[in-house]
């Protein structure tokens, strides 16, 4: 055999992730950028473990490693994806005393990525369905992991309407009733009320567009 054989070795290198901030959760893959030294050399990368990149947000164990037959080195850090911001806003409710609490609503921007949605149900605090201004609270309400939630609540206005003032048409000359009544402010939309009119009129409308809630009638006289 040979006396002297020839040992190769591998000749020490650095290999470098860029950063450990992999970017914000936006339902893509997220890899991380490395540079070597000498440049150009091939690198495996894995996350956890695994080849392939994450999507989700969270803390990932980053391995970088050279795969060269002349150069060597590795490099680790603790990568992470941060969550997406999400700002969910609670719609206020009105609601008469004796009424079925109204569904509960929110609007969230920007919208949420992908298929991904917001899942649980708002909550209403001490609800006892007396006259009173309970807050919605978030309850399980949320975007899931992957976002950062930032909660705007409301309240649920729990009222009993009372009538203020009744102004009469002649019949044959303005055929019309209008009734008003006190509500607290904001919008009646959950109400479901039938005044009581005089005899002889009829219902045409009830409405609260502008100011106080308005019930107009018509004469059948």
């Amino acid at each position: 055999g040979n006396p002297n054989p020839l040992i190769l070795h591998q000749l020490a290198t650095s290999v470098t992730i860029v950063s450990p901030n992999l970017g914000t959760y936006d339902g893509t893959a997220k890899s991380a950028t490395v540079t070597t030294d000498p440049t150009n050399l091939t690198v495996v990368i894995t996350y956890d473990g695994n080849s392939w990149a994450p999507t989700n947000a969270g803390s990932y164990t980053v391995v970088a490693t050279i795969v060269d037959p002349n150069w060597g080195g590795s490099a680790t850090v603790v990568g992470y994806i941060s969550p997406r911001a999400v700002t969910i806003t609670v719609d206020a409710q009105v609601m008469q005393v004796g009424d079925s609490l109204p569904a509960l609503t929110w609007t969230n921007a920007p919208a949420l990525v992908g298929g991904d949605s917001i899942t649980g149900a708002l909550a209403v605090v001490t609800y006892t369905n007396a006259v009173g201004t309970y807050p919605i609270t978030q309850g399980t309400l949320s975007a899931g992991n992957n976002y950062t939630n930032t909660y705007v609540g409301a309240n649920l206005a729990i009222v009993d309407i009372q009538q203020t003032g009744v102004n009469f048409h002649s019949p044959g000359t303005a055929t019309g009733i209008k009734v008003e009544f006190d509500y607290p402010a904001g919008a009646l939309t959950n109400l479901t009320w039938t005044p009581t009119l005089p005899a002889g009129w009829t219902l045409l409308s009830a409405t609260n567009a502008a100011g106080p809630l308005s019930v107009v009638g018509n004469s059948v006289v």
